[in-house]
């Protein structure tokens, strides 16, 4: 299971948590209209319980937000020091080159 897959699994929890916080809000307001004010105290209770849960969630959501973010920076920064050194290695192969050509030519200059 990859970063990414964790992390839309907790946003589909946190999706669910929501859903169930709505649920007991509507519970909590039938209870209170119904003069049931201990019901709708223990809803209200059980959605705060829901609420830090819910915290922990995105706090967790965040830690994982980042690691994913830190693994594309070395990705990157991986592929451009490969290519640091691939462009590296062609201007020296050129110099190289070049080198050989200047003391060819040097060498045909004495020799004439």
């Amino acid at each position: 299971m990859t970063l990414q897959d964790t992390l839309d699994m907790l946003k589909k929890r946190k999706t669910h948590l929501d859903k169930i916080i709505a649920k007991l809000i509507y519970e909590a307001k039938v209870k209170k209209t119904s003069n049931d004010k201990l019901g709708a105290l223990f809803c209200l209770k059980r959605k705060k319980l829901y609420e830090s849960e819910i915290e922990k969630v995105n706090d967790h959501c965040r830690t994982l937000e980042l690691q994913i973010t830190t693994q594309q920076f070395e990705k990157c920064k991986k592929n451009e020091i490969a290519h640091e050194k691939i462009v590296f290695d062609i201007f020296s192969n050129k110099i190289k080159k070049q080198k050989t050509k200047t003391k060819k030519q040097k060498k045909k200059q004495k020799k004439k």
